[in-house]
């Protein structure tokens, strides 16, 4: 009977052993496979030559540049100045978040983050007077420390 637990005990070993070392091989491929780029380009911008069923159909607003005296948009790449052309729509407005395209085909809204939108939201009078004391110190003018 000993010897009997003995070799089922050793057998719970072995097989507790190998569970081990398969996975520390499984976690030893998932620390050696590739992470992706987060600063690489959509593969619909890298000129692959095959769209992707997540590609945009239509112009993709990537960035805003605003000066004192310029303002431009990178429409799908390409650098549009406000008021001139793009394809055959004219860019109307600009803003920091959205461009305006106006054309044959009608108006069309480039968002640079689509799906977010910006929400503005109004202090309350309450609000700002309970703010205002949050921030105020009971202790002396003179022992309050610089902020």
């Amino acid at each position: 009977m000993a010897r009997d637990l003995t070799r089922r005990a050793a057998l719970l070993a072995a097989l507790a052993l190998s569970a081990a070392i398969a996975s520390g091989e499984e976690q030893a491929r998932a620390a050696v496979a590739p992470l992706a780029d987060p600063t690489r380009p959509p593969a619909f911008l890298m000129g692959s030559g095959r769209a992707t069923s997540s590609a945009p159909a239509g112009p993709v607003l990537q960035s805003v540049l605003v000066s004192a005296s310029r303002k431009a948009a990178i429409i799908s790449g390409q650098r549009v100045e406000l008021g001139d052309r793009y394809g055959e729509s004219r860019l109307t407005r600009l803003s920091d978040a959205e461009a305006v395209l106006e054309g044959p085909g009608g108006r069309t809204v480039l968002k640079l983050v689509p799906g977010v939108e910006k929400k503005t939201t109004v202090a309350r009078p309450d609000d700002r007077e309970r703010d205002r004391h949050s921030n105020t110190s009971t202790a002396p003018r003179g022992d309050r420390a610089p902020q």
